[in-house]
């Protein structure tokens, strides 16, 4: 029996009769030797024949065939379809590229184990899928408002002490167990034949999901948090991270035909699963899409999937069955009448405009192709796609030497992209005379970057300059003719020009500091295709490259506009540009005198960007408030009092902070304790109050605050003390240690209703003892203004708010002491926009059903029916809300 011809491809096995199956998987078992014997004639949705062996269980025997590796255009298509937010760009982040460019594989017949290795006596095992099947239970209860799995059965799941699943349990091993793990005679999986039986021999895009299941924005949560019945009957894909043969490489044009592991010496290992704990999320949605590939992390459990070459085994001959791009899903849907079809096909080629090109240049020549046929708005996207297709990103290469100056330098994987716009440059010029200006912009941006365009399109350039009465298109012109070395006579000098003007001719070296500043204050252009019409950024790019004494000039200024447009990017970069590139370890502080002027007034403006910047790692105040009184425009707090320090004195956070920068916390942490030994307590417990100011968390004592606070109790001046660090000012609410530090100086006095007031919201609730120095009113008043803005974006959305569960759990605490009516009514209808119903009814119920008000509301809400979605649930309960 020649069972190699029979499994040569999918197909192939498919349409053998039930007797040269049995014959075949005899013949497979007689070459493979002692200790295996034949299984089943079919196995999953794919029918494959199966063969067990004697120690290891069941072998699903896998035909070859030809795979088409990584993410196609058409795979990238076919999970933005699935997508909620329905955008033009990168919805995925950048995961995709990590499986681009696609290859072709020739895949070798082999043997598959059904499911991982099983585990010994003692062994550390997976539980089944059972963690799964009540992570699915839970969503699938929330959402239907049906009583679901509760938290302690969710943590006994996902710790393996619930019930155990449907799928045997296997052997979990970290990545650095794999390789002693596997018995002799078999080996792990390579990376590509793990896609091909992800993939179902290329019949489906997602893993267990079949090929005639399209996965919808609608669908999604209940086919990808499904079963996954994988079709070559594979168990152990849902949640298990099955390790591959290979090391952890970037994918590139040069990557094998065959599917032998590659890399194998890497420390870095690859994983393939479906990562189905969390699809609500349009990033999370890729981790089941059969391409998606990984490192196995610490936060998931590795198995390992045994494989076994086939005796003599070939794989399909003669040339790959079609082109390596897969791009006809994508084309048809540029053409479509749908807006949301439209930026789907978008939204996927967006991922071939950057990172590898190797497999880029025939779908740049089908976009060529098509761009006659599409509507002008996406006719002018996939102008500047082209422009992008081209470089792998055009914005990255605006402030490099002009393409025709370093041509040499250019990537080899985007240089049949390059020669297909260069052959079409013409074709393109001719939508230099649309009658959209937005595709006129875009045409002249395409041919910016085109090497090679050839003689007439510059000069239809030229001429479109001559006749242009739009701005923006003017300056795309002019940036295009200076970028491709070609003569120009301008227009008018409006500011935009000489924006362009200073712009262009940067690239030669010629820095116009005056133009540049200038250019970079500029609003978006309209019309201009180049950067998105951001000439500003791409001016300060330019500074931000330039000598030392140019970025200091130039930082105060653009510092100025980061704050006038709230930019967080832009602040971030002019950090970089007026101290240099983020320090990889936080550096030793400055004393405020050290700064040169720049660095002050650069810091000066940008004191209040909390988040954007990483101050920590630049020596400074993590807080606006410990950085407004670095300089100067705030009072002193405890942390900058002056201890002795080398020859003379310095705050005390400069002290810490310079010992963590140079020895740790562990030395910053001693010293700290010497400078606070002699000072009373109520200075400590000021000091304490104040460490996060200057970001000295690690170096004061957090689990001694209990035992400062009975401390404080015999400090006659402690009290002095708290207040004078609650009339510091603050850009941000206290804490609860704080009000906990004013609650033990006050000796029972009632606390001024002002200060509640002052409690971070996430603070709010959590002791409950604190909340008793109010008056119940005071309490109620505060509880309901964090209520108020939660209950206003819940009544205006569609979606369940993830995590607000937590926060309405704390908050509810506070009904111990003010038994307000409508704030439990408002945390219990909360209690549905959070998707966790149950739990906020038992912390309403624990903290306020002693109140005859609370049992009222208690005994009304538990009499109404279970909804099945947040939507349901507003329409039906408005009156919670007053």
């Amino acid at each position: 029996m020649d069972w190699h011809a029979r499994l040569a491809t999918l197909a192939a096995w498919q349409a053998t009769h039930d007797d040269d199956r049995t014959a075949a998987l005899a013949a497979i078992v007689v070459a493979l030797g002692d200790g295996w014997t034949p299984g089943r004639l079919r196995v999953g949705r794919c029918g494959l024949g199966e063969v067990a062996h004697v120690e290891h269980g069941g072998f699903v025997v896998v035909p070859g065939g030809w795979l088409r590796m990584g993410f196609s255009c058409d795979d990238l298509l076919a999970a933005a379809r699935a997508r909620d937010d329905g955008s033009t760009g990168r919805s995925f982040g950048w995961q995709p590229t990590a499986a681009r460019p696609t290859r072709w594989v020739r895949m070798r017949p082999m043997l598959l184990a059904i499911a991982g290795m099983a585990p010994g006596e003692e062994e550390p095992a997976s539980d089944g899928g059972a963690a799964s099947e009540a992570y699915r239970a839970a969503v699938e209860a929330t959402r239907s408002g049906s009583p679901g799995p509760t938290a302690q059965e969710l943590v006994d799941a996902y710790d393996g002490r619930g019930e155990p699943g449907a799928e045997p349990p296997m052997r979990i091993v970290t990545p650095d167990e794999a390789a002693a793990v596997v018995p002799a005679g078999f080996r792990l999986p390579s990376e590509a034949e793990l896609e091909w039986a992800l993939r179902e021999g290329g019949t489906t895009r997602w893993i267990g999901v079949a090929p005639d299941v399209e996965v919808t924005a609608a669908n999604r949560r209940d086919v990808l948090l499904g079963t996954l019945d994988n079709g070559f009957g594979l168990l152990g894909l849902r949640d298990l991270q099955n390790l591959c043969a290979d090391g952890a490489v970037n994918y590139d044009g040069d990557s094998p035909i065959e599917p032998d592991a590659v890399a194998t010496d890497r420390e870095q290992r690859i994983a393939r699963w479906a990562h189905t704990y969390w699809q609500d999320d349009d990033v999370e949605l890729l981790g089941v899409h059969a391409a998606h590939r990984a490192a196995p992390d610490e936060y998931g459990q590795s198995i390992v999937r045994l494989a076994r070459d086939l005796p003599d085994a070939r794989g399909p001959e003669g040339d790959p069955p079609d082109a390596l791009a897969e791009h006809a899903a994508t084309i048809a849907a540029l053409a479509e009448a749908s807006p949301r079809a439209r930026a789907d096909a978008l939204s996927a080629l967006a991922y071939l405009a950057v990172g590898p090109g190797d497999d880029v240049a025939a779908t740049a020549t089908a976009i060529l192709d098509a761009l006659p046929t599409v509507d002008a708005p996406t006719r002018a996207a996939l102008l500047v796609w082209l422009a992008d297709a081209q470089l792998g990103g055009h914005r990255e290469h605006t402030i490099k030497a002009p393409e025709r100056k370093r041509r040499d330098a250019l990537g080899a994987d985007r240089a049949a992209v390059r020669a297909a716009v260069a052959e079409a440059s013409e074709s393109i010029a001719a939508f230099l005379d649309d009658a959209d200006p937005d595709v006129r912009s875009a045409a002249a941006l395409a041919l910016t970057f085109c090497v090679d365009a050839s003689a007439n399109a510059k000069a239809a350039l030229a001429a479109r300059l001559g006749r242009e009465a739009t701005i923006g298109v003017q300056v795309a012109l002019i940036l295009a003719l200076i970028r491709l070395g070609a003569g120009f006579r301008a227009p008018a000098m409006e500011p935009e020009i000489r924006a362009a003007i200073a712009v262009a001719t940067a690239v030669d070296g010629a820095v116009n500091l005056d133009g540049l500043l200038a250019a970079s204050q500029l609003p978006p252009v309209p019309h201009l295709a180049w950067n998105g019409g951001r000439l500003d950024g791409v001016a300060i790019g330019f500074l931000a490259a330039a000598d030392d004494d140019t970025r200091a000039a130039a930082a105060v200024v653009i510092a100025e506009r980061a704050v006038a447009d709230a930019d967080d990017r832009l602040a971030s970069v002019v950090m970089t540009m007026a101290f240099g590139p983020r320090p990889k370890e936080p550096q030793p502080p400055r004393l405020v005198e050290e700064l040169s002027s720049t660095e002050r007034q650069v810091l000066t403006k940008l004191i209040g960007f909390d988040r954007a910047i990483d101050w920590r790692s630049y020596g400074f105040a993590p807080t606006v408030d410990g950085r407004r009184r670095y300089l100067g425009f705030d009072e002193a707090g405890p942390t900058d009092r002056f201890v002795p320090h080398g020859d003379g004195e310095v705050p005390l956070w400069f002290v810490v902070r310079t010992l963590v920068a140079t020895e740790g916390w562990p030395a910053a942490r001693a010293r700290t304790a010497e400078l606070l030994a002699g000072l009373t307590a109520g200075d400590r417990l000021a000091l304490y109050l104040d460490h996060r100011t200057h970001g000295l968390d690690g170096a004061f004592d957090h689990d001694g605050l209990a035992a400062l606070l009975d401390e404080v109790a015999a400090d006659p001046g402690a009290r002095a003390a708290v207040d004078a660090f609650t009339a510091l000012p603050t850009t941000s609410g206290r804490g609860r240690d704080w009000l906990r530090a004013v609650v033990a100086t006050r000796a029972g006095e009632p606390l001024p209703p002002d200060y509640l007031a002052m409690i971070e919201g996430t603070a709010f609730g959590d002791d409950v003892a604190v909340l008793r120095g109010f008056a119940p009113a005071v309490v109620e008043a505060r509880l309901l203004s964090l209520l108020a803005p939660v209950l206003a974006d819940a009544l205006t959305a569609d979606d369940w708010v993830i995590g607000l569960e937590q926060d309405l759990e704390r908050w509810a605490g506070a009904l111990a002491v003010a038994a307000s009516a409508r704030a439990a009514r408002q945390l219990l209808l909360l209690g549905w926009a959070s998707g966790q119903p149950a739990l906020v009814r038992a912390a309403v119920g624990a903290a306020g059903a002693a109140h005859p008000a609370i049992a009222a509301v208690l005994a009304e809400y538990d009499t109404l029916p279970t909804f099945t979605s947040w939507p349901r649930a507003r329409a039906v309960l408005p009156t919670y809300a007053t």
